[in-house]
């Protein structure tokens, strides 16, 4: 993949063999062979760049070695077989005779080279150092040096394809094509996002690099799977004749479909939710929270407590690791230890030898999750269902401990438990886009016994929060905000004299020093100082207004004993009303009907109530030209119009109902016209036959007169 800049041209270089490529700048890979007996000379001279090993070949071997930075001369004459290592042959300098011009060498003597020029000064070679040789200067001594060959040394710029320049690059030369490239492959014109709140990918393109008035001079671009596909793809990619062409644009973007990562799932019995990692900069020391609270307690060893309950617990260390391979020694440990493994991280301060750990073990009960209790859905979904994409029912907003995403359901028949195990999936994998933080352990049930869905998070405490918003067939249009708890320890202080002495209430109620007989073992009465509850004027109760707790006394024995004061007043009267609530309505008379955009027809009553009583059915035509009108603005449908598609209001493809409201006239405009001038006519032969009728009695009366 790497790209080198040739006459201006963009040239991709790929490698097409197996071995390490030679472009990369390696002592082993420029300029050493590996130490076997096909590969060196029998009495030459070798630097030892990788440890070589082998044996004398004998019945009973016996193995040698020879360090790496040291020489060796070979000796292959006889039974002797090298299994291993890399080497580099050892040149001499000898007074510059056995060197190339133009060709670079290693100093690996041990000692500075000292050099002769014909036009300057005697200069030297550090030892380690690389050095080119000139052709002219000459060496004292024959000291030892190795060929060193240079990235991309030896390259035929002029004939880049050549055999010698791809050999010099480590390539295949006889399998080497060229090829015109439009695209830049370090910036590509289309670019790949995924969208962490829909789920999705997005693709990009770079308008100023394959759009109208480039190169390319391309208008549009589409996104689709294999050739051969027929339907979308497990990464939400549809097939070339489902996906819409868009033109290219600054702004234009494809977006897929939202898809599950269906792969297995790595260490799964492995997973944990809610740890937290705090780094103090002050101490340089890091705290690692487990993320929950509780202490061991038996069943029924405190209130609320049905099971055993285990303690909180965190453990962090290091497995022994082998220094030589990086292989595991010990993958073993014990849970009653404050560590795990056998080995030691130095950096974050914990391990088998880190002495001056200091735990804090959880107390009290287990901390809560939270949940998000949905309400019974209006159809029982114990049953098939179908779920389709009108109205966006089958879309769903969740939002677990700040993280937010959007979720879209396949659109098909299911039932509870399965509509489940779908929105289980989709909400687990839901992500940060800034952070990368995945949600994680929220599992999603269905209750049939209650028709409704109820959301669990995977972490637990008072941070812990859940929110779901869905379609109301399914219970989820107003479901409460859930939010996770912690229990709260108090520690009840023991009342004194004012010699400190403490005090106790016997059973008559008074006041003394002397301890009473324990009613209950491991039980100790704690008397608390009067005045302890506060009133104000009103008699309202001031301090304490939370509950007070009585924590456990002595170890293996729990007692959850919870007062609740909140609620005490000290009036003078003996009865009082603190609080009234009404459940329920009085009775009630239809008052009218209200239908919404979305054709939901309502029953308002007097007293208040409101209820949904039936949804309005719209009907969509293709050709709605097409049908016949039969009067009274009704109309049928033709064989011209289609057959009728229906649906709810405000969902895609149906407009939406508008209450209170007239229709605009439909009617035969010329027909009532004609109507209008046969009425006009008719009102004013009645006038005239009116006007003769008065005129006929005034000359009556006048003759009278």
């Amino acid at each position: 993949g790497a790209v080198n800049s040739y006459n201006n041209k963009k040239i991709v270089m790929r490698e097409t063999v197996a071995s390490t490529h030679a472009y990369k700048h390696d002592d082993f890979d420029l300029y050493s062979v590996e130490a076997l007996n096909a590969n060196i000379t029998n009495g030459a001279k070798y630097h030892v760049l990788a440890t070589v090993g082998g044996d004398d070949g004998a019945s009973s071997p016996v193995a040698f070695t020879e360090a790496v930075g040291t020489t060796f001369t070979a000796d292959t004459s006889g039974t002797n077989t090298y299994t291993s290592g890399r080497v580099a042959e050892v040149l001499s300098t000898n007074g510059g005779t056995a060197m190339t011009a133009g060709k670079m060498y290693k100093n690996i003597s041990g000692s500075a080279i000292t050099v002769n020029s014909g036009t300057a000064t005697a200069y030297s070679i550090a030892d380690d150092a690389v050095f080119t040789y000139n052709g002219t200067d000459t060496f004292t001594g024959t000291d030892d040096i190795v060929e060193y060959k240079e990235t991309f040394s030896y390259i035929q710029s002029a004939s880049l394809g050549g055999s010698s320049s791809l050999e010099s690059l480590g390539l295949d030369s006889s399998n080497f094509a060229n090829a015109t490239v439009w695209v830049d492959e370090k910036n590509p014109p289309i670019k790949i996002s995924y969208d962490a709140v829909n789920q999705r990918f997005q693709f990009g393109v770079n308008h100023t690099a394959i759009g109208p008035g480039t190169d390319s001079n391309f208008r549009a671009f589409k996104i689709y799977g294999a050739a051969g596909a027929d339907g979308t793809n497990n990464l939400g990619i549809p097939a070339s004749d489902s996906s819409p062409q868009t033109e290219i644009s600054s702004t234009a973007v494809i977006s897929a479909d939202s898809f599950v990562a269906d792969g297995s799932e790595m260490q799964i019995n492995a997973k944990r939710f809610g740890a937290k990692v705090d780094y103090n900069s002050d101490t340089k020391s890091f705290t690692f929270s487990s993320g929950s609270t509780g202490e061991n307690i038996s069943a029924d060893g405190a209130l609320g407590v049905d099971v055993d309950q285990n303690a909180s617990n965190i453990q962090v260390g290091r497995y022994a690791i082998n220094t030589a391979d990086g292989s595991v020694i010990n993958a073993t440990f014990d849970t009653a230890t404050r560590y795990m493994g056998t080995g030691d991280n130095g950096l974050m301060g914990v391990g088998q030898s880190k002495n001056d750990t200091v735990f804090d073990a959880a107390r009290g009960l287990a901390s809560e999750p939270a949940r998000a209790v949905g309400a019974p859905a209006t159809e029982p979904l114990n049953e098939i269902f179908n779920l389709s994409s009108a109205g966006g029912a089958n879309v769903f907003n969740v939002s677990v401990n700040g993280i937010s995403g959007i979720i879209e359901v396949p659109s098909g028949n299911y039932v509870g438990s399965t509509l489940a195990a779908e929105l289980q999936t989709r909400i687990n994998q839901i992500s940060d886009g800034n952070t990368g933080d995945v949600v994680g352990g929220v599992s999603v049930q269905y209750q049939p016994d209650t028709n409704n869905f109820v959301f669990t998070t995977g972490t637990t405490g008072d941070q812990s929060t859940i929110k779901v918003k869905g379609a109301a067939k399914l219970g989820l249009d107003d479901v409460p905000l859930g939010v996770g708890s912690i229990p709260t320890i108090v520690n009840l202080v023991q009342a004194t004299n004012d010699a400190g002495v403490p005090l106790y209430v016997n059973a008559a109620g008074e006041i003394v020093e002397t301890p009473p007989d324990n009613l209950v073992t491991d039980y100790y009465p704690l008397y608390i100082d009067e005045g302890e509850l506060t009133f104000d004027k009103t008699g309202t109760i001031i301090s304490p207004l939370n509950r007070v707790h009585y924590e456990q006394q002595a170890s293996g024995f729990s007692i959850s004993l919870d007062v609740d004061y909140s609620q005490s007043t000290q009036l003078s009267q003996p009865f009082s009303v603190n609080n009234l609530e009404q459940d329920g309505f009085t009775s009630g008379r239809l008052d009218g009907l209200d239908i919404d955009a979305t054709g939901l027809l309502r029953a308002n009553y007097t007293n208040g109530e409101n209820r949904p009583l039936g949804k309005i059915v719209l009907a969509n035509f293709n050709n709605q030209n097409g049908l016949k009108q039969i009067g009274n603005a009704t109309f049928v449908e033709t064989a011209t119009s289609g057959t009728p598609t229906f649906g709810e209001a405000g969902a895609e493809g149906f407009g939406s109902i508008q209450s209170g409201s007239l229709e605009r006239s439909n009617v035969d405009i010329t027909e009532e016209l004609v109507n209008l001038i046969t009425a006009q006519r008719n009102f004013q032969a009645s006038s005239k036959a009116i006007e003769t009728s008065t005129q006929l009695t005034q000359a009556i009366i006048n003759i009278r007169s």
